[in-house]
């Protein structure tokens, strides 16, 4: 896993930060459809989730509703039955024949076969099937539409617990950018040092802080884009000296929001070098591992060997040990024979 980088200057977009008392369902729905957040001018198009409640009158509602089609299905099939089974049985055999032979064949055979059901069943009980056919084709559609995904939702009726990228000024989305390399980097010490790293504690503070950093630049931001604005309707240098003031303060707070986002990178960096420690001691427990493996692995058992005892009055070679039969060449640093 690679170290996010905690350069200033990166570039790069910021991502979307969140509120963090948000819900775990409602934050990983956010980060989920984070294409779909809205920025800070944006209208909402609802205020709020689709609750149980509503989803229960909805369905009710559907299913009484759903009895007006029904009655209207009654009622035409009650006064043009035959027409309509003509004109209806004509055009189901006609469009399956212009798709294909065997769609055709099996239309004209459904027609055939509500003829033969209809002389056996009789007028009334084929539009009463009919009817209640439709009535409950339309309670389904009513019962589905209640309980469909409303997760769209969100990000409208948590629009204010958010703040996106595109809403920031350069400046405060590259120190947004940094504050989250360093979340990140707190993120990745969870998973290096385990145990050994109290990482809820510290992601719990730093998105707090994150989240913090994010509503100040939102409100900066805005600030700026006025005070951009009225600088360019300025008539006059009095117009833009009296802006200066409100320029000031902004560069003051900006310096100070900066001042900030390096302190909480000077953690960062003490926690990526404890992760930089953590993996060189066990790199090095790992190559001493493979150094007792290799050794096990490699101490062959010599065979004992007795040495030649020499000759009378010739002794032995001084560098190898050997008989005097082999006299040791110094030049060449070996027995030479």
């Amino acid at each position: 896993m690679s170290d996010p980088d905690l350069s200033p200057g990166s570039g790069r977009c910021a991502e979307p930060a969140y509120d963090p008392d948000l819900p775990p369902r409602v934050h990983e729905e956010l980060q989920f459809r984070h294409d779909e957040l809205l920025r800070a001018d944006d209208e909402p198009r609802w205020t709020r989730e689709l609750g149980a409640r509503q989803r229960y009158v909805e369905a009710v509602a559907g299913i009484i509703l759903s009895i007006v089609p029904a009655l209207s299905a009654f009622g035409m099939l009650t006064h043009f039955f035959v027409p309509l089974v003509i004109v209806g049985g004509t055009v189901l055999v006609v469009a399956g024949f212009s798709y294909h032979a065997f769609a055709g064949l099996l239309a004209l055979a459904a027609v055939v076969l509500s003829g033969v059901l209809g002389t056996w069943m009789g007028f009334q009980a084929i539009v009463l099937t009919l009817t209640t056919g439709v009535w409950l084709l339309c309670v389904f559609f009513s019962l589905r539409y209640a309980w469909r995904n409303a997760d769209e939702r969100i990000p409208h009726v948590h629009k204010n617990r958010y703040v996106v990228a595109s809403d920031l000024y350069p400046a405060e989305n590259a120190l947004l950018v940094r504050m989250q390399d360093v979340v990140d980097v707190t993120e990745a010490a969870q998973e290096v040092l385990g145990d050994l790293f109290d990482g809820d504690t510290a992601l719990r503070s730093l998105r707090e802080q994150e989240w913090a950093l994010a509503t100040l630049f939102l409100r900066q931001s805005r600030l700026a884009a006025d005070l951009e604005r009225r600088e360019r309707e300025a008539v006059s240098e009095v117009v833009l000296r009296s802006l200066e003031p409100q320029r000031t303060s902004l560069e003051r707070v900006r310096g100070n929001a900066e001042e900030r986002v390096s302190r909480i990178e000077s953690y960062g960096r003490f926690v990526a070098d404890a992760m930089v420690k953590q993996r060189e001691w066990e790199q090095v427990r790992e190559n001493m591992d493979h150094d007792d493996a290799t050794g096990s692995c490699c101490s062959m058992p010599r065979p004992h060997r007795n040495r030649a005892r020499p000759a009378p009055g010739i002794s032995n070679c001084g560098r190898c040990g050997r008989a005097g039969t082999r006299v040791c060449s110094r030049r060449f640093a070996r027995c030479a024979g």
